[in-house]
C-alpha cells in the first residue's frame, strides 16, 4: 500500500513536469498525439508498478520458504494480480492529475489530497453529509442503501472488498473494514468493476482536459 502511495505522488508529476520544463512541446512536435502521450505515460507507469509488485512477491517466496511458510502458487498469483490492479488504478489517477494541473506543486498536493480522501475513509463523509443535509440537517433512524453504495465506490474500499472477498484471511491493510455479510456492491465482482471504472474515468477525463489545454 505504501509503495502505491509513493508511486502515485511521483507519477502525478510525470506529464506536468515535462510541461513546465518545455520538454512536452518538443515531444508533441514529433508524430505523437496528446492521446498517445497520456496513454503512453499511463501504460509505461503501469508496467513499472506492476513489475514492482511481481518482483516484491517473488522476493517474498524464498523468504517464506526459509521461515517454513507454505506457499500456494495460485494464491500468490491472485494476490499479485489484485495488488497490481490497485496499483494501476492509483497510477491512472496520478497520470490524470498530471495531465490536468499546470504545476508540479499542484500535482503533488492533488495526489496527496486524493490519497487522504480515499485511504482515511474521508470519502465516507461525502454520502453522510449529503444524507444529513437532505434529511433536514439530522440523520434518519435508518441509513438508506445508497449511502454504503457510494462508500463502496471509493477505490480503496473496492480494493479492500476485492482482496477480502477473494482471500478472507488476508489483511488488506486499509482503514476500510471488510463486511461480514457483503451486499452486492461489496462483492469482489462489483469491486473489480469499480476499479476498472476508475481507470477508464481517470484516463478519459485526463485526456479530455489535456487535449483542450494550452501548453
Amino acid at each position: 500500500m505504501s509503495a502505491h502511495v509513493a508511486s502515485q505522488s511521483s507519477f502525478a508529476s510525470t506529464i506536468v513536469e515535462r510541461r513546465t520544463s518545455g520538454a512536452l512541446t518538443v515531444v508533441l512536435g514529433l508524430p505523437l498525439s496528446r492521446r498517445e502521450v497520456v496513454l503512453g505515460t499511463f501504460l509505461g507507469r503501469s508496467i513499472i508498478i506492476s513489475t514492482a509488485v511481481v518482483a516484491s512477491m517473488l522476493v517474498a517466496v524464498p523468504v517464506g520458504l526459509v521461515l517454513g511458510v507454505t506457499v500456494d502458487p495460485t494464491r500468490l498469483v491472485g494476490v499479485a494480480i489484485v495488488l497490481a490492479l490497485f496499483g494501476v488504478t492509483c497510477t491512472a489517477l496520478a497520470v490524470a492529475i498530471s495531465a490536468v494541473v499546470r504545476t508540479t506543486t499542484r500535482a503533488t498536493v492533488a495526489a496527496f489530497g486524493v490519497f487522504v480522501l480515499c485511504y482515511f475513509q474521508l470519502w465516507d463523509s461525502i454520502p453522510q453529509t449529503a444524507l444529513y443535509v437532505r434529511h433536514g440537517f439530522s440523520f434518519p433512524e435508518t441509513t438508506p442503501e445508497w449511502v454504503p453504495f457510494v462508500s463502496a465506490l471509493n477505490p480503496v474500499a473496492a480494493y479492500t472488498h476485492l482482496l477480502s472477498g477473494l482471500f478472507p484471511d488476508l489483511n488488506p491493510a486499509t482503514f476500510v473494514s471488510p463486511p461480514s455479510e457483503p451486499a452486492v456492491y461489496q462483492e469482489p465482482a462489483f469491486a473489480l468493476v469499480v476499479l476498472g471504472g476508475w481507470i477508464a474515468a481517470a484516463m478519459g477525463v485526463g485526456y479530455w482536459r489535456f487535449r483542450a489545454t494550452d501548453l
